[in-house]
């Protein structure tokens, strides 16, 4: 796979010629990748005087351009206006008779961009004066990525400018954020990715409709850490950006968080950029500014030839009342297709359902992509990979349904693909102690196929297949798996954060979350597979449990539990949580009952975004915190010959006393607060009186009579 900073600017290094040249400022300036006007002496293209002069880029190729950039020199003061400029594409060096115009010609000072989107092999430059001379800092040709797992990632900002001009525009592929940040030392965007993810490429483009004079030393760190704000994660480079431009960093690095910090020195700045993308698709988008049609009626006629252009934000919307609906993507020459991707309209996520794939000959009959009719409900992106590559020039996208309306904004189609791994499920996941097999499970697409490999620890092992076996699982089996799938163009990791603990363990290690019953506050909770969660009211200090069976208002609350809590002495249950009266959607659950809480362990999804979704009650005899009442601690004592089980790293009494409980053979425990150790006894001092000893650092514990409240801390 390419790796260069500036592989998305297909007209970089290229060979580059002018009308004429004056000595010393030649045409390969135009194409180096400085857009530096201020340091001297200044390295730009010039033509002598003349009439029409132009300048040439030969991109080796007939290649996509979104978007033209043109920096010129800033000779004069105040800046000279170059008059009468146009931007052509052609497919000949001829490109007078032979040419696609980008968008006009125009009078330009410092600089600007043209829009192409078009295909040609030769990027002319030319003034259509008699008697000038042409000079060029910097002209690049620009395309836009596809894909980037940042997109509408969370983002948070050392300051915003002023409300609407917020970092969140700069993760939706629009590439024309307005996002500033205050004046400041070290002003920084981050971008959660929410994942852990392979970052190998990060590619910032700069802010075009304001600031012609700007110049920013950017830094792009990616890393797991938090600490300084996440500005002290693996350092992945630092390039001084000018106006119009676009760099891509390679990390190369395992990280959820993506900063990018504008520094110099001490110095007070103000930070501003249009786009972060983090791992675009690596190979070309064979479909971009294609000729596209439809059989219905859209909202505004040139809307479905920009569902090929590159950008997310227009929309492509076809009526609701035709039952047959049609999309005709046809490319400029035929191809092997393995990858449609597609970007749904975010305003309609229903709309993309029950619809087909089809790629072949335009005007003939055409294959399935892949069997059955596709689903993006609730979907704004999805990649759907064609079993195997279809042949043709023409991708068919049909919808059979008068009730919906199909809508999307992007349509991008590649015959490889880098590998993409299935991070829909089983990213977190939990097992008990001596569990007998658990299969860690990876798929991946790409083409080539790509190769899998597992490693733990820095260490390969030796499953190379989509699924790693893991046998009579004991606590140091915890810890991350990460599989890689590889191939020509990328490589891609799934990380498994597999916990394993012992059945004592889950009463004392859960998560507690606060729920206000009847409240109508609306909230996000992010759930881990291999984390336990309780739920509790605070106004009303009670433990909460899921109702039973179906609400009767189901706009009020979805999910409810089909079945019936566990008792204490059933261990860990598997359930299912239900959406509808019928429970047409279903969810597996494991849930346990503990001495105040049931607990639950969420293995199917992750991020509930309203406090509506859940249907909860209070927990019938499960006040938070009520335990059994503990006779006087004996401080400086401990039983011996009676201990079952010994914990380690046990934090404070009221742990080990939680063990206890649940340990149906438990009748006393020693714990020591220096050591962090929970010793269990099946017997009291009272069974062996001549076993109760004084032991330093330990201090002995029996049940005593009725219940009191405890919910932490040392007993």
């Amino acid at each position: 796979m390419a790796e260069h900073p500036y592989r998305w600017i297909p007209t970089h290094g290229r060979a580059t010629t002018q009308s004429s040249t004056v000595t010393g400022r030649e045409a390969y300036y135009a194409t180096d990748g400085d857009y530096n006007r201020y340091h001297s002496p200044l390295t730009y293209s010039q033509t002598v005087v003349s009439d029409n002069p132009y300048l040439q880029v030969d991109m080796g190729e007939k290649k996509p351009v979104d978007y033209v950039a043109v920096n010129f020199p800033m000779l004069t003061d105040p800046p000279k206006t170059y008059a009468s400029i146009r931007i052509t594409l052609s497919d000949s060096s001829t490109f007078e008779t032979d040419s696609h115009l980008c968008f006009g010609t125009h009078d330009v000072i410092r600089g600007r961009l043209f829009d192409c989107n078009s295909w040609g092999r030769y990027l002319s430059i030319q003034s259509r004066k008699t008697g000038v001379e042409l000079n060029v800092i910097e002209i690049a040709a620009h395309r836009r990525p596809v894909e980037s797992v940042a997109l509408n990632k969370p983002v948070t900002t050392s300051s915003v400018y002023r409300p609407g001009l917020v970092g969140s525009t700069s993760v939706n592929m629009n590439f024309e954020s307005k996002f500033i940040t205050n004046q400041e030392v070290g002003p920084w965007i981050r971008v959660d990715l929410e994942d852990l993810h392979y970052v190998h490429e990060v590619m910032i483009w700069t802010r075009h409709d304001c600031c012609p004079d700007s110049k920013q030393d950017l830094h792009v760190r990616a890393g797991r850490s938090l600490a300084n704000n996440g500005n002290s994660n693996h350092f992945c480079g630092n390039h001084v950006f000018y106006t119009y431009e676009i760099y891509s960093f390679y990390c190369k690095v395992l990280a959820r968080y993506v900063n990018v910090q504008r520094l110099l020195g001490s110095a007070s700045l103000i930070f501003s950029l249009a786009e972060v993308v983090v791992n675009p698709e690596t190979t070309d988008n064979v479909a971009v500014h294609s000729s596209n049609s439809g059989n219905t009626a859209v909202l505004d006629g040139n809307v479905i030839r920009r569902l090929t252009d590159g950008i997310y934000e227009t929309c492509h919307i076809m009526i609701e009342s035709v039952q047959d609906k049609k999309i005709f993507i046809t490319m400029g020459a035929t191809y092997e297709v393995y990858k449609v991707f597609i970007v749904s309209n975010p305003t309609k996520l229903d709309a993309m359902v029950d619809f087909q794939i089809k790629v072949g000959m335009a005007g003939s009959s055409k294959p399935l992509c892949l069997q059955g009719n596709q689903n993006m409900a609730g979907i704004y992106t999805k990649a759907f990979y064609c079993q195997p590559r279809r042949t043709g020039n023409e991708i068919f996208i049909r919808q059979l349904s008068s009730e919906k309306t199909m809508s999307m904004c992007e349509v991008a189609v590649f015959t490889e693909a880098k590998p993409e791994v299935d991070r829909s499920k089983d990213l977190y996941i939990w097992a008990e102690e001596n569990t007998v097999q658990i299969l860690l499970t990876c798929e991946a697409n790409g083409y080539p196929t790509p190769v899998l490999s597992w490693v733990r620890k820095n260490e390969t092992l030796p499953s190379v297949t989509s699924t790693l076996e893991l046998t009579s699982l004991e606590a140091n089996d915890s810890g991350e798996y990460e599989c890689w799938a590889s191939n020509t163009h990328g490589l891609d990791v799934k990380v498994v954060d597999l916990v394993v603990t012992s059945n004592l363990r889950m009463c004392v290690n859960f998560k507690e979350i606060q729920f206000k019953v009847g409240k109508s506050e609306s909230e996000e909770f992010f759930f881990k597979g291999n984390q336990w969660y309780s739920f509790y009211d605070p106004d009303n200090y009670h433990s909460l449990q899921f109702l039973e069976s179906s609400p009767r208002e189901i706009s009020l609350c979805q999910l409810w539990f089909n079945g019936i809590h566990p008792k204490m002495e059933d261990g860990v249950v598997s359930r299912e949580l239900c959406t509808g009266s019928d429970c047409s959607v279903k969810y597996d659950v494991y849930v346990r009952r503990c001495s105040g809480a049931f607990i639950y362990n969420f293995r199917d999804f992750r991020k509930i975004s309203s406090s509506k979704t859940f249907c909860f009650k209070n927990a019938k005899n499960l006040h938070i915190g009520m335990n059994p009442a503990i006779a006087s601690p004996k401080y400086g004592y401990a039983l011996s010959g009676s201990v079952f089980r010994t914990e380690s790293d046990v934090k404070e009494s009221y742990h080990c006393l939680l063990m206890c409980q649940i340990a149906s053979t438990c009748k006393s425990f020693n714990f020591s607060r220096k050591e962090k150790i929970c010793e269990l006894n099946s017997a009291t001092k009272k069974d062996f009186p001549k076993n109760y000893t004084a032991r330093s650092g330990y201090d002995y514990y029996q049940f005593g009579k009725g219940m009191v409240v405890t919910r932490k801390g040392e007993l």
